[in-house]
């Protein structure tokens, strides 16, 4: 009785790791973990820049050099300062900073300007999402 009991516990073990797929198909070959990669949302990156400043058009190359290294792990809006001053100013605003171009907001955090400290930042936090 406990044979067929210890056999019956053994058999749906091996049928249950079957149906999830961490056993190979062949009997006798090691057992193997099937690993899932987890999906992560890309990181949603907001940025105002002006055409004329010279910070941004080296923010706008950090970017881009971001997104060579980092397809699709950002969403990257873009708004144009001189397209809509109104909600510029009002995003502004809502910080409590003097209005200054580029001006990112990633999540909770904002940059202003451009440098190597915020570029390596900013990658951090898409790395580490």
């Amino acid at each position: 009785m406990k044979k067929i009991i210890v056999f019956s516990v053994i058999l749906m073990a091996f049928i249950c790791a079957l149906i999830v797929g961490c056993v190979s198909d062949s009997v006798g070959e090691n057992t193997s973990v099937q690993v899932i990669p987890t999906e992560r949302t890309p990181l949603q990156i907001t940025y105002y820049y002006s055409p004329t400043c010279s910070f941004c058009t080296d923010m706008g190359k950090g970017f881009d050099k971001l997104e060579a290294s980092h397809s699709g792990e950002f969403i990257l809006t873009k708004h144009k300062v001189q397209d809509d001053e109104a909600g510029f100013f009002k995003v502004i605003a809502s910080y409590d900073i003097s209005p200054q171009v580029p001006f990112t907001i990633i999540g909770n955090r904002t940059f202003v300007g451009y440098n190597e400290d915020i570029y390596n930042d900013i990658e951090s936090m898409i790395e580490n999402r």
